[in-house]
């Protein structure tokens, strides 16, 4: 039988025994409730007879989560494996564990759920804004190790790394942190006299987001009632300042244009299509040919093709419900995506029993080697090697679905059907995210409505000025 005990007006705890552990010590849990202010004598005893009641079911079903013993590690390994594992995408699962692993849990992962309050949560906060602990961070060899590297007798190899990988930071190209260790072991130097190190503070929205998942997981914790309160709840993170999407204007645009004309036809296609659509990178990659209708000149998007480490390469719906959405397009798109069919339909005839995919026009649009389905990266890689070769000025591949609301923005679309097009849930997204292209074509709108105004200025004017003569005259 559970027992309550008053420890203050409104503060009860409510223990449950459980036998005796090994050691011959009683075996207790214990839980401490607040009741609301306001209640009757009468209201409370019901409400903690209630609370007592479920507690001691919780206890004796092995349900209940002892905050004061649960580390943050261990019920942040359990909101995984029966919350999120369940119900997120694997992009999803794959960040979440990340942020998790490599910050989080190093950080505050020992400390007990009830012991865990708000200035932990702040100096973590502070810490990630300091420098040198980001995860990408990259690292540049310095003039020692590649003197070692060029020498013939170090043959300037590493059993560990890839030969790729080697010649690579043999031309001074800058690596990751695995491969710069790899190589200090290999050579018995330093990370200070192998590598000179790039590690700038995280930005602010990346500390937000670590700041929204601890915080998720508390109030997981609370609605588990694990916890009384969620202490992230009150930090709040760094505010975050709307960053100006790159992207390409006209000029840059026609510029790419031109150089597409040398590279392969899915390229060219691949490039035109997200130009001319907006979509993203993942919705590029699950296009089918069946999402096509030539005859009406448009495509729907539906689905996303991703490829996760750990994961692989799957499918899964849209972003968001508003992300599928059909979306119009110009012939000079359409026959280029024609042309891309029957080229496909070419090299089937051509490799034939080598030939590893379905029929060209049957399922994915774009291809890999042999007809298989496009690995979903690839178009990111082949677009940074080919603006570099180039020299166009670098932008994500990201950058182009940029550009494409960027245009329509300067040519006056409005703004709702251009965050229809984009698959945005709601305007406001549209607006902030391009709030600096919108706030240009607002100054283009007030020189415009100067000049309106000074013409008509001017005629009223010289209509004052020819009626002030015929008054003279008349005089």
């Amino acid at each position: 039988m559970a027992s309550i005990e008053k420890r203050s007006p409104n503060t009860y705890r409510i223990t449950v025994s459980c036998g005796y552990l090994p050691n011959g010590k009683k075996d207790r849990r214990h839980k401490t409730i607040s009741l609301p202010e306001g209640l009757t004598e009468r209201q409370k005893e019901k409400e903690l007879q209630k609370q007592a009641v479920l507690f001691e079911a919780a206890v004796l079903n092995g349900t209940y989560l002892d905050g004061e013993k649960l580390t943050l590690k261990d019920f942040a390994d359990k909101w995984m494996a029966e919350y999120v594992e369940k119900k997120m995408a694997p992009s999803t699962i794959a960040v979440y564990r990340t942020r998790l692993e490599k910050r989080i849990i190093p950080m505050l992962g020992h400390i007990t759920l009830s012991k865990l309050q708000p200035h932990h949560i702040l100096e973590f906060c502070n810490i990630l804004a300091e420098e040198g602990v980001r995860l990408d961070a990259t690292y540049k060899p310095t003039d020692l190790l590649l003197g070692k590297l060029s020498n013939k007798s170090t043959k300037g190899t590493c059993d560990s790394v890839s030969r790729h990988t080697m010649g690579k930071v043999k031309a001074g190209n800058t690596t990751n942190k695995d491969t710069a260790l790899k190589i200090c072991s290999h050579y018995e130097l330093s990370i200070d006299e192998a590598f000179s190190v790039a590690n700038k503070p995280l930005e602010d929205t990346t500390i937000r987001h670590h700041h929204r998942l601890l915080s998720s997981i508390l109030t997981t914790a609370v609605q588990w009632q694990v916890i009384d309160s969620n202490p992230a709840k009150r930090i709040k993170p760094p505010e975050v300042k709307n960053k100006k999407a790159k992207s390409y204007d006209d000029e840059q645009i026609i510029r790419l244009f031109e150089i597409l004309e040398n590279t392969s036809l899915k390229n060219k296609a691949m490039i035109y299509l997200v130009i001319y659509s907006g979509i993203r990178l993942s919705e590029l990659a699950g296009l089918k040919w069946e999402n096509l209708d030539f005859e009406a000149e448009t495509i729907a998007i539906d689905s996303q093709r991703m490829y996760v480490a750990k994961f692989g390469t799957f499918e899964k719906g849209t972003k968001t419900q508003s992300g599928v959405r059909v979306i119009s397009l110009p012939s000079v798109v359409m026959n280029l995506l024609m042309d891309y069919k029957n080229h496909c339909i070419e090299l089937r005839q051509q490799y034939g029993s080598l030939w590893e995919g379905v029929e060209p026009g049957t399922s994915f649009i774009f291809l890999g080697n042999m007809g298989k389905p496009m690995f979903p990266l690839r178009p990111s890689k082949w677009f940074g090697d080919f603006l570099k070769k180039n020299g166009l000025p670098k932008i994500e591949f990201h950058g182009l679905r940029h550009s494409h609301a960027s245009l329509l923005i300067a040519e006056g679309v409005d703004i709702s059907i251009i965050s229809e097009r984009m698959g945005h849930s709601n305007k406001s997204i549209t607006l902030n995210t391009y709030s600096h292209a919108i706030k240009s074509k607002d100054r283009i709108a007030a020189d415009k409505l100067e000049g309106l105004l000074d013409r008509q200025k001017g005629k009223h004017a010289a209509t004052t000025m020819e009626q002030g003569e015929e008054i003279k005259a008349f005089v």
